[in-house]
């Protein structure tokens, strides 16, 4: 692989962040569409967000930032932890200070979950050796994973299955 510079790196860096955002951006735009009774705009926003997601794997390639399992495991958890112990918690207190009760309440939901997901990796690193197999579920409103079977309610956000 090419030498990046710092210059060219941060472009590429950016450009992954936006095609990703993009991507998030134009799903949500497709499921509004599909909603409203649009399919073929609905559809048009999804290959549009397919499209920005070739455009951020290939950034993501280029920036080498998949590595083994192993690193990765241990990279996402560095990263949750970061942001559920220093980012968070100064946008809960802004949004609070703000007076901006339903931001710091997406905050707060988003560091409730990413507290348990923290728990999930470091689980799944303890039985790494032992190959141990589990499965895993979503709350497609709050975002918190959990292992096993789902529960009755969300233990984050409380919403019923």
């Amino acid at each position: 692989m090419e030498r990046h510079t710092v210059k060219s790196t941060a472009n590429l860096d950016e450009a992954f962040a936006r095609d990703a955002r993009a991507y998030v951006t134009l799903l949500a735009f497709a499921r509004r569409a599909e909603t409203e009774g649009h399919a073929s705009v609905a559809h048009l926003f999804r290959a549009a967000a397919e499209s920005r997601k070739v455009h951020a794997d290939i950034c993501l390639e280029a920036l080498a930032l998949v590595r083994s399992s192993a690193e990765n495991l241990e990279a996402v958890i560095a990263s949750e932890v970061h942001e559920a112990d220093e980012l968070y918690p100064g946008l809960i207190e802004t949004a609070r200070k703000e007076k901006q009760e339903e931001i710091r309440r997406v905050f707060m939901h988003a560091r409730s979950a990413m507290m348990k997901n923290i728990s999930l990796y470091e689980t799944a690193r303890a039985e790494w050796a032992n190959g141990a197999l589990a499965d895993y579920h979503l709350c497609t409103v709050c975002g918190c994973l959990g292992k096993g079977r789902e529960p009755a309610d969300c233990p984050v956000c409380g919403r019923e299955v």
